[in-house]
């Protein structure tokens, strides 16, 4: 059974090692925190 690549953040692109799944948490806050200033 082949590894599963290590998965990479969608915001930063810097692998994650906490165990999230998409994104790291501190970069899905500040997204939505721009987000929200718009």
């Amino acid at each position: 059974m082949p590894e599963l690549p290590q998965s990479i953040c969608a915001f930063c692109l810097k692998p994650m090692t906490d165990g999230s799944i998409y994104a790291h948490q501190k970069c899905i806050d500040k997204a939505a925190k721009e987000k929200k200033d718009e």
